[in-house]
């Protein structure tokens, strides 16, 4: 799942993605300060945070087919999207069919990107963004 979200990413010309893996240790240590909100006002990594959460759970629902009650496995992820520059977080959700995995991670990487694109990025100060 991480490497086809990853991949959603890729050749994107706004967006750049930092691995945590390689932070140095002091980068490391400011970005979890600003994050706890010591010292909200430094990004030293990068403009935008996202955390991201994917899980499976069994869903209830009825089968379209048969009319029947059913249950089916579902992927679900949950981003919380927020920058060292401003007070707000956005939170994005998706969910969908396992057997649609692809598609329900390329939507939900889409999300993403229209948050970061049209309602952080525009109210990143000029002269404080990375």
């Amino acid at each position: 799942v991480a490497k086809e979200l990853l991949k959603a990413f890729e050749g994107d010309g706004v967006i750049h993605l930092v691995d945590k893996k390689e932070l140095r240790q002091q980068e490391y240590a400011e970005m979890a300060r600003a994050l706890r909100g010591e010292n909200p006002y430094q990004a030293p990594v990068a403009d935008v945070d996202v955390a991201i959460f994917a899980g499976m759970r069994e869903t209830t629902g009825i089968n379209r087919s048969t009319g029947k009650l059913g249950t089916m496995t579902i992927i679900e992820y949950r981003a919380t999207v927020s920058s060292n520059w401003l007070p707000e977080t956005h939170t994005v959700t998706e969910s969908g069919n396992l057997f649609r995995n692809p598609e329900v991670t390329r939507s939900f990487a889409d999300k993403v990107k229209e948050v970061i694109k049209k309602r952080i990025g525009p109210k990143i100060p000029a002269d404080r963004s990375l």
